[in-house]
């Protein structure tokens, strides 16, 4: 067993008082053993160094978010003109992070946003639409980068970016298209995949130690995308193939972080 130094210390510190009148072997003797006592200190390990920050705990922790969404209008790209109108929606989304630095995050997530078609309404080489009902999914899946900002000991903001891919479900019939031959209904029914981006801001509270909650705003947008062929009076005329210009979404929503 390896008696502690400063053990070692008070009994010679002891045996010198005791024992004053000690010859110089003596003296001798108490001067090799702090010399002994001098060099294992100096031989001792380091103390163990404090964790790094990828050491520390709560570095991931999962993420979830619910708001509203707000789709702005849109438009056939080979028929300028009618443009698609909607409800405003619902959006959720689940995801992980990973905390790389105090500013630093990042994030996978997917969820969907849900959509109404309100209308589909205008004019285009004579023809006039109006009417439509339907709805429209999309289904992100991001990968993004959040910058966060203290404000106080609780407080922050968090400036977020991402790129990722979007499927889209886009669904709509009783499109009533009026020219001088007579009066057609189309409808459309089609899943496909895109790019997406995202950029936004956020607030977040800390609660807890390793929870976190929060509201804020993402602006996102796609590539164009592919709705399908029409289908007119039930019948598919499947060499066409129509699509929507870029969707952009504008969301708000309240969201909580837990770390793990």
């Amino acid at each position: 067993m390896k008696v502690p130094t400063n053990l070692i210390l008070l009994a010679t510190a002891a045996a010198t008082a005791t024992f004053p009148a000690l010859g110089s072997a003596d003296s001798l003797v108490s001067s090799e053993v702090m010399a002994l006592l001098y060099q294992d200190s100096e031989n001792a390990p380091p103390p163990p160094a404090p964790p790094t920050e990828a050491e520390s705990p709560d570095r991931w922790y999962a993420a979830a978010a619910l708001g509203a969404t707000f789709l702005l209008d849109t438009q056939i790209k080979s028929n300028d003109g009618p443009k698609f109108k909607f409800n405003t929606g619902i959006g959720l989304n689940l995801g992980v992070g990973y905390i790389l630095t105090k500013s630093w995050a990042i994030e996978v997530r997917s969820g969907i946003l849900w959509n109404e078609i309100d209308q589909y309404q205008g004019s285009s080489q004579g023809v006039t639409v109006s009417g439509g009902d339907g709805r429209i999914y999309q289904v992100p899946l991001m990968f993004s980068g959040i910058y966060s900002i203290p404000l106080s000991e609780k407080f922050s903001v968090g400036l977020k970016a991402g790129v990722g891919v979007q499927w889209t479900n886009f669904n709509v019939d009783n499109i009533r298209a009026v020219s001088a031959a007579g009066t057609d209904f189309v409808s459309y029914d089609n899943t496909s995949a895109s790019f997406r981006w995202e950029v936004g801001i956020q607030l977040a509270h800390q609660i807890a130690h390793n929870i976190r909650i929060g509201g804020g705003f993402i602006f996102s947008g796609t590539s164009s995308v592919d709705i399908g062929s029409p289908t007119i009076n039930g019948n598919t005329i499947s060499f066409v193939s129509d699509d929507l210009e870029p969707l952009y979404n504008f969301s708000l929503g309240f969201g909580v972080n837990i770390a793990f």
